[in-house]
């Protein structure tokens, strides 16, 4: 365990003092899986006055119960009745062939209102070890090493429990410390098993996926705005791609139900695809962090509107944007079937993505992908609407109007040029399989 994870562990105790603080957890239960001590222990965190059982599947410091976690069962609690306040594990996944379960079962042990911390080697981290639990009853190590992404590691997390908060990084992408992963999942609900899987979205539910890279003060009016809408159910996926730490800090307190963090900027479409893979409603709306609804009941009005026509995706009418369809001062004044929709504020179904697939990556940094995604829509028969009956106020260019001088302009270019060859692409394959 290297320093950065123990400052993490340290972070999240600091974050959530009614959740992993000394008081908190004095007196309760703590599994630490993957507990032999090679550089460090979260013992020395949690483990004051607590009941601490450390389990590896080899003996050693640290290690009180031999066992892998996929398929540990609780002694002391053997039918689930009691489960733990705080499962944590540290630099073990990446050495485990069996990491979905056992994440899986981490969730599971964790008792209602209880929190789940799990770090382990990111990606792009070479393997540091491959001495690992044996592998469909072999008797010595297989030496799997595959180290796990932030997003692999939440979806699994929502699809085995719900959680109140899910904090998310994915660090090391920079290149100026260890490539890791770290997710602390706080708060467990006695709620049915629900989770971001196909067949497990939660129904009605809304996902409003965020992408920010810093401007805090619009993201957070963004957040308030979208926590105040009283038409549905709704989440908040906040994506934040690659702000400064301290306004990482900013963005990771304002409550989101997920905070998804990147330590350098991934692009726009990048940003919306992480967001979009772990969101568990079963319809998806994607909104600028300078952007707010400003029509009450707005997200149920829109899955309202996508339902009657039917549409593949609707859009509210806003103040700023470069296309007049979706202008508020030159849109129609009716639920309109538009050739193409700029994303400031579009709410679709889930299931759409399955279909369709997401945001194409390689326009970079952003712009034309979501001309590009409408034209697939539009291609398998989908319908674009307009509704007027919802607004949207929007800054514009909060992001981009940061870019040096000229290279907004290029990048324009640059993205309207792919979408061109990309179109022609698409067209022609379309001849060839009609």
């Amino acid at each position: 365990m290297h320093a950065q994870v123990l400052e993490f562990l340290r972070r999240m105790q600091e974050r959530w003092p009614a959740a992993l603080g000394p008081d908190a957890l004095a007196g309760g239960r703590v599994l630490e899986c993957g507990s032999y001590i090679i550089n460090g222990s979260p013992r020395a965190v949690y483990g004051a006055g607590t009941e601490y059982v450390g389990l590896d599947w080899r003996a050693g410091p640290g290690v009180d119960a031999l066992g892998l976690t996929h398929a540990y069962t609780d002694p002391g609690s053997p039918t689930g009745e009691v489960g733990f306040d705080l499962v944590v594990s540290t630099e073990m996944l990446e050495h485990d062939p069996y990491w979905p379960a056992s994440l899986a079962n981490m969730a599971r042990l964790v008792k209602p209102g209880g929190s789940l911390l799990v770090t382990c080697a990111g990606p792009a981290r070479g393997a540091h070890e491959v001495d690992c639990a044996p592998a469909h009853g072999e008797q010595a190590s297989g030496g799997h090493y595959r180290g796990l992404s932030a997003v692999e590691v939440v979806v699994e997390l929502r699809r085995a429990a719900v959680w109140s908060h899910v904090h998310a990084e994915q660090v090391g992408l920079t290149g100026a410390r260890p490539s890791d992963t770290y997710v602390a999942c706080i708060g467990k609900r006695a709620d049915q098993r629900v989770g971001p899987a196909e067949s497990a979205r939660v129904a009605g539910l809304v996902s409003v996926v965020i992408p920010a890279v810093g401007q805090p003060i619009l993201t957070a009016g963004a957040v308030e705005t979208v926590r105040a809408e009283p038409g549905c159910p709704v989440e908040i996926v906040l994506v934040d791609n690659g702000s400064q730490p301290e306004n990482a800090e900013f963005l990771a307190g304002l409550g989101a139900d997920v905070y998804l963090r990147y330590d350098r900027m991934l692009g726009y479409p990048a940003a919306c695809n992480r967001g979009l893979a772990v969101a568990a409603g079963e319809y998806i709306c994607l909104l600028n962090n300078d952007a707010t609804p400003a029509t009450d009941g707005w997200a149920g009005q829109l899955v309202a509107t996508l339902e009657e026509q039917p549409a593949a995706i609707v859009s509210p009418v806003t103040d700023f944007i470069a296309n007049p369809a979706q202008d508020v001062r030159h849109a129609s004044r009716r639920v309109t079937a538009v050739d193409k929709l700029f994303f400031v504020c579009v709410l679709m179904r889930s299931n759409l993505l399955a279909q369709i697939g997401t945001l194409d990556e390689e326009f970079g940094l952003g712009n034309s992908e979501d001309e590009e995604f409408c034209h697939r829509v539009r291609a398998r028969g989908g319908r674009l609407v307009v509704d007027p009956r919802v607004f949207v106020r929007h800054v514009g260019h909060a992001t981009f109007g940061r870019l040096p001088a000229g290279m907004f302009d290029e990048l324009l270019a640059h993205n309207r040029a792919l979408l061109r060859r990309k179109i022609a692409v698409a067209g022609q394959e379309l001849k060839v399989t009609s």
